[in-house]
C-alpha cells in the first residue's frame, strides 16, 4: 500500500462506517451532501489521496456531523491543532436525552447507565482496555472512569484529564475514534447540562435566601 492510500484509508473507513451506521446509501449521502455519488464512492474506496476541505465539509453536512474529525483524519491539522480544533465540539448544545430527569440533575449512577449503555453502541470495555494499555492505567482506576470525576473533567475543572482523554483519541483507528469521540461528546453534553442545572439551583437558593 502506498503512502497516499495510507493517508486516505482512515477517511474512507470513517465515512463509510458513518454512512452505514445511519443506513444511508451512497446516493442518499451524496444528495444530502450536495455532491455527486461518484465523489462519495471514490472517497470511500480510498481513490482520493487527500480529499479537499470542501468535500469533507460537504460530507460532514450530509452525515449531519461536525466535519472536524474528518479534516483531522485527512491531515489538515497537526496534532496540537487537532486538539484545539476538537475542543469546541465538547461545548456544543445538546438535546436532552429521553432518560434525563425533567428539571433534575443526573446522579452518578444515572450518568453511568447512560454513558455505558451497550444499546447505544459503546463498547466501553474495549475502550477501557485501550486506554489502560496506552496510559498503563488499570481498567478499575476510578479516577479515570468514575462518572462524577469525568463530569468534573468535562466541565473543565480538570484540564489534565481532558487532555488525557484527547490523547487517547490519537491512538485509535477510525472506527474507535468515532466511538471515543461520541463518548466524549456525550460526556460534554451531560457535563454542560449538569453544570447549568446546578448553577440554576444555586441561583434559586440564593434568591430564596434573599426573599427570606
Amino acid at each position: 500500500m502506498n503512502s497516499d492510500n495510507k493517508t486516505s484509508a482512515p477517511v474512507a473507513d470513517a465515512v463509510r462506517s458513518a454512512r452505514e451506521r445511519q443506513g444511508l446509501t451512497v446516493r442518499e449521502l451524496a444528495r444530502r451532501a450536495g455532491i455527486s455519488h461518484t465523489q462519495i464512492s471514490r472517497l470511500e474506496s480510498g481513490e482520493v489521496s487527500k480529499p479537499s476541505r470542501e468535500i469533507l465539509v460537504a460530507v460532514g453536512r450530509g452525515l449531519d456531523r461536525n466535519p472536524i474529525p474528518l479534516l483531522i483524519l485527512a491531515g489538515y491539522y497537526d496534532e496540537e491543532e487537532a486538539v484545539e480544533a476538537l475542543k469546541p465540539m465538547f461545548r456544543e448544545e445538546a438535546e436532552l436525552p429521553e432518560a434525563w430527569p425533567d428539571g433534575g440533575v443526573w446522579t452518578v449512577d444515572e450518568a453511568n447507565e447512560f454513558l455505558f449503555d451497550p444499546d447505544l453502541g459503546h463498547e466501553i470495555e474495549e475502550l477501557k482496555g485501550l486506554a489502560a494499555e496506552v496510559f498503563s492505567v488499570p481498567e478499575t482506576d476510578e479516577t479515570l472512569w468514575d462518572p462524577s470525576y469525568l463530569l468534573a473533567a468535562a466541565r473543565g475543572d480538570d484540564a489534565w484529564h481532558l487532555q488525557r482523554f484527547m490523547a487517547t483519541w490519537r491512538y485509535l483507528d477510525s472506527e474507535l475514534r468515532a466511538r471515543w469521540l461520541d463518548y466524549g461528546l456525550k460526556l460534554r453534553k451531560i457535563a454542560d447540562l449538569d453544570y447549568r442545572a446546578n448553577a440554576d439551583l444555586d441561583h434559586r437558593d440564593k434568591a430564596g435566601e434573599q426573599d427570606a
